[in-house]
């Protein structure tokens, strides 16, 4: 027996449609083709398995990338969904809804929606490929980001000056400081010699 040969992609449209339009780029055979057709990217030059993409969904919550693209929201709406300005375009009013639960987005101001990858491939203007290593790169660094953000929401706790601020400027629901992780640095100011 040789050595086995290393697997050869499989190029689809060549009579194994599926059932649906003839895809074109390459598909490796290890993939097995009696699943459906991973998603295509980049208008069917590349693919993207559907999986890997919902795992990435999961791993980067909507709300935290907006947070972290520092969009607030304005309002609680019902069932946990929350409304405020949309980063997307000039909003002079709270247009742009947020549904946590679904990890959706949609703006009745400019009509657009989606998903974190959605929201990424708009907000950067970006193509799709471009916005998967975009929230790829920013996943690997949102462990960093998180504890960060930990640390300075634990000394907004023990600073109670900070709170007090927080409530003379409006800020009293435990929930909407928790939601917009706020948290509290001391400044020092230092002298030069």
């Amino acid at each position: 027996m040789g050595t086995p040969s290393p697997a050869q992609p499989v190029l689809l449209g060549e009579g194994r449609s599926h059932g649906r339009a003839p895809f074109t780029g390459t598909y490796h055979p290890c993939l097995g083709s009696q699943r459906g057709l991973p998603y295509s990217a980049d208008r069917g030059k590349k693919s993207v398995n559907r999986q890997a993409l919902d795992e990435l969904k999961q791993q980067i919550p909507l709300m935290g990338y907006l947070q972290a693209h520092d969009w607030h929201p304005a309002r609680p709406l019902s069932r946990g969904r929350w409304m405020g300005l949309c980063p997307l375009h000039g909003d002079h009013k709270p247009s742009f809804l947020v549904d946590p639960n679904k990890d959706l987005f949609y703006c009745y101001g400019c009509g657009r929606g989606g998903d974190v990858i959605r929201f990424a491939e708009l907000y950067h203007q970006v193509r799709f490929s471009q916005a998967l290593a975009l929230l790829r790169q920013w996943r690997g660094a949102e462990p960093l980001l998180h504890e960060v953000a930990r640390f300075y929401r634990i000394q907004l706790d023990r600073h109670s000056e900070a709170v007090a601020y927080l409530y003379q400027r409006g800020v009293r629901s435990l929930e909407l400081i928790e939601l917009m992780r706020i948290g509290y640095a001391l400044a020092v100011a230092c002298g030069a010699g």
